[in-house]
């Protein structure tokens, strides 16, 4: 059975590690903002929006620049801007709340640049051989993450604050910058991405069309359920270890 290779490896570290980031900032820090501003939904509902709008915007910007350019460098930079908005909210504390639509921005950025290269490395760097296990261990590494790091989140914000819990996630933003530097001779292709081209090869293929549908309306059902457990379950009980 063919083992998984160095670049795999890796990517399912940075993986692992990026999962407990994102569980800081989708739910810990929006409920931190929810604090901020006396559980004001409006503002958390913006930082979403603003996320979320970013990250479709940013996809297809970079659709060239990932397949053709240097997609090693991009998803490097995903991590500047999660330690940029981590410095913000260290340096902000109570005044965060002003601007949630500029890190809304700034997440937004970070998702694109991290999640576009990494979706095209992973087919570039396993075969259908490994494809299953890698899959296998990323998934059950972050799912790993995400059942014991909300207790320890929640714990460590409740016991000493926030901001000192932010350093943590930043601490462990500066181990995945790290690690990507073990990422080494990525292939590339040489085709652009046209966004046309995919509407048209979309309309000539049902399963390209279905899977393209099947993905939009799961944003409407995971995505926006997610967002609405996170606000309602801080709403109801305020606290951190609840959350």
């Amino acid at each position: 059975m063919q083992k998984l290779n160095q670049n795999s490896k890796t990517i399912i570290a940075i993986n692992t590690i990026h999962s407990i980031i994102d569980l800081f900032i989708n739910t810990f820090l929006v409920a931190y903002f929810l604090h901020l501003t006396g559980n004001d939904a409006i503002p958390a509902c913006l930082f979403y929006i603003f996320n979320y709008a970013v990250v479709g915007g940013g996809f297809i910007l970079l659709g060239n620049t990932v397949k053709c350019g240097n997609k090693l460098f991009i998803y490097r930079t995903s991590f500047i801007a999660n330690a940029l908005l981590l410095l913000a909210v260290i340096y902000l504390k109570e005044n965060t709340a002003q601007f949630i639509w500029i890190l809304g921005f700034i997440s937004g950025i970070e998702k694109a640049m991290f999640f576009a290269p990494q979706n095209l490395i992973i087919s570039l760097e396993t075969s259908k051989l490994t494809l299953l296990r890698f899959n296998g261990y990323r998934e059950a590494f972050a799912a790993f993450a995400k059942i014991i790091m909300p207790f320890v989140l929640g714990w460590f914000i409740s016991v000493d604050s926030f901001i000192n819990t932010a350093i943590f996630i930043l601490f462990l933003t500066l181990i995945e910058f790290a690690l990507s530097f073990r990422l080494t001779h990525l292939k590339t292709y040489a085709k652009p991405f046209k966004l046309k081209s995919l509407a048209a090869l979309a309309l000539k293929r049902s399963k390209i069309k279905m899977a393209l549908l099947v993905d939009f309306f799961n944003g409407f059902i995971f995505n926006v359920l997610d967002v609405l457990v996170v606000l309602y379950i801080v709403y109801l009980f305020k606290t951190n270890m609840n959350l």
